[in-house]
């Protein structure tokens, strides 16, 4: 086995599974999302590589926050995991809370909740 075997990552959005509560183009949030996946698969891959031979890291990440005015993500958080890494659910929940979505109606909040199946490909 060479090094190059743990850098091939798969990482998904569950946009069939996001849930949105409020007015927000949900396709453009969707849109966003796999936008900016290849952070994520950043965040994963730094931690995949860090293991042993044998060791796995696979899981479902479940992030929830609200987008406020000007689109900002705020109140951002780990709403559940399967993936057992705290560093790379915190790196996930920190590279979404700097990025900008659709902005909601004027007045108004969205919230949403999104998974991520982050698994090694190989």
């Amino acid at each position: 086995d060479g090094f190059g075997d743990k850098t091939s990552v798969a990482v998904e959005a569950g946009d069939a599974e996001a849930d949105f509560v409020g007015t927000i183009d949900r396709e453009a949030v969707r849109r966003r999302v796999r936008h900016y996946l290849h952070e994520i698969r950043g965040c994963y891959n730094r931690e995949l590589n860090k293991l042993e031979k044998g060791e796995r890291l696979e899981g479902k990440v479940v992030i929830s926050w609200e987008i406020v005015a000007q689109g900002v993500a705020r109140n951002v958080r780990v709403k559940s995991s399967t993936l057992g890494s705290p560093t790379v659910e915190n790196c996930i929940r920190q590279r979404l809370a700097s990025w900008s979505f659709p902005e909601p109606p004027v007045g108004l909040t969205a919230e949403v909740s999104f998974p991520f199946y982050l698994r090694p490909e190989n």
